[in-house]
């Protein structure tokens, strides 16, 4: 069809009469761009009974896929669809994306489990390498994706404790007595941290005596802590706050900070961890427009700021144009069909980061 300009003509032709909605059109894959296969699988299938049409209306136009070929495309795309949605989420720049990380990992455990019950004999090979890929990946990942969902308020610890036992069946105890433990020598060396910060201690009054030096000091460090450790258990006890598809976990944490001093300090740092490196990569990725043969004395620190700058103003743009904070995998997701993700040419205008189990 991209060889013959009123091939093209007939198929727009065909895609009006039978009243198809989808306004795009199939793209070439790239072989190297699993999500370029995805989409142009998904585009095709949209556009199934336009191509059955054009190949009863053109005797010349041989290409057209068989049913079974239809099936197996399906198949695909289906198990494709998971990979695809998990990346777009942890590819975002606009919000958080560590908290989101485990939630979109266990979706592909999911889709891969039930892939190699339902899959058929034509990828069911393809499946079982992945989900042998897959299960290596997880053995090496789940403590560092698990660690963000502690300090997301809706789900905590019994979120975890849930899905760690579906995991790790017999097993899950001593895994989760390994985060639990990780958790607490985290918080040991962040309360140490803390201690020395003059925002915190706000909290607490401190009697000073003439001559300007704290008479209860050691008193004041050692009540600060006691703080501490019971905001913490605090924060682990308290059932998790209501879902809702609009919260915004930072801001949730900043309000919060008194209340949970230590915690608030160890979700700052780990929540803007980006759980894919798209995002970084992206604003990088400039660095050679910006050094150019007419500006190529640029001081380091330069670069960098020009960098940094125009990347915080295109994710400000991006953010606006949004209308609203992106909270929950599903929201993502919806903002992405929105258009918050858009994908044009022959290829995808940003290059989604693979997937480990398709490279």
């Amino acid at each position: 069809m991209e060889g013959s300009t009123s091939r093209k003509q007939k198929f727009e032709e065909i895609i009006h009469q039978l009243g198809i909605s989808c306004r795009k059109r199939p793209n070439i894959d790239i072989s190297t761009r699993w999500n370029s296969t995805y989409l142009m699988l998904e585009t095709c299938l949209e556009l199934k009974r336009a191509f059955e049409s054009l190949d009863e209306q053109d005797p010349e136009y041989t290409y057209a896929p068989a049913p079974e070929e239809w099936e197996k495309a399906r198949s695909l795309c289906g198990l494709l669809k998971t990979f695809f949605d998990a990346t777009v989420v942890v590819s975002g720049s606009c919000y958080p994306t560590a908290n989101l990380h485990f939630h979109e990992i266990w979706e592909v455990k999911l889709a891969l489990e039930n892939a190699i019950l339902e899959a058929d004999d034509q990828i069911i090979e393809a499946v079982k390498f992945m989900h042998r890929k897959f299960k290596r990946y997880w053995k090496l990942t789940w403590l560092q994706i698990s660690f963000p969902v502690l300090f997301d308020p809706r789900f905590k610890l019994p979120f975890l404790e849930f899905r760690l036992k579906q995991a790790f069946g017999d097993k899950a105890e001593s895994e989760i007595a390994t985060l639990k433990k990780v958790l607490l020598e985290l918080f040991k060396d962040y309360k140490k941290m803390v201690a020395d910060c003059p925002e915190v201690r706000q909290g607490i009054d401190v009697e000073v005596v003439t001559d300007g030096k704290a008479r209860y000091a050691d008193w004041d460090t050692h009540a600060l802590q006691v703080r501490c450790l019971q905001s913490f258990e605090s924060y682990l006890t308290k059932p998790p706050i209501p879902r809702c598809d609009n919260f915004d976990i930072l801001a949730w944490w900043k309000s919060n900070a008194l209340e949970y001093p230590t915690l608030s300090c160890m979700a700052r740092d780990i929540l803007v961890i980006p759980a894919s490196s798209v995002p970084s990569e992206s604003a990088f990725s400039m660095g050679r427009r910006i050094i150019s043969d007419f500006r190529s004395r640029l001081a380091p620190k330069t670069v960098e700021a020009l960098i940094c700058l125009q990347d915080w103003i295109r994710g400000t743009a991006s953010g606006r144009k949004q209308h609203q904070h992106v909270g929950s995998p599903a929201n993502v997701r919806n903002g992405a069909n929105r258009g918050i993700h858009r994908f044009s040419g022959s290829a995808p205008k940003e290059e989604l980061e693979q997937p480990v189990l398709l490279r």
